[in-house]
């Protein structure tokens, strides 16, 4: 299955991002073990929501900042808001 990398997210469809990493995210967290590899791309998610910037990236940042205390989804959220203030 092909996916877009973020960076050709951001540059085609910034609108559209924010709904396609939130589902992404989204369907992460429901799964029992998080890998690696999907923790790195929890980060790269992150920081990619941070690099969009919009109230939409703002909300979903705030939506995982209020996770569970520990996870590094929820901390990576954490301070990417705090950088963006």
């Amino acid at each position: 299955m092909y996916v877009m990398s973020p960076r050709r997210l951001i540059a085609d469809a910034p609108a559209q991002a924010v709904p396609a990493l939130h589902k992404c995210l989204k369907a992460r967290r429901d799964e029992a073990t998080l890998s690696t590899a999907d923790a790195l791309a929890d980060q790269r998610a992150v920081a990619v929501l941070e690099q969009i910037g919009s109230d939409d990236a703002k909300q979903l940042l705030a939506e995982f900042a209020k996770g569970t205390p520990g996870d590094p989804l929820t901390q990576h959220a954490k301070l990417a808001l705090g950088r963006m203030k």
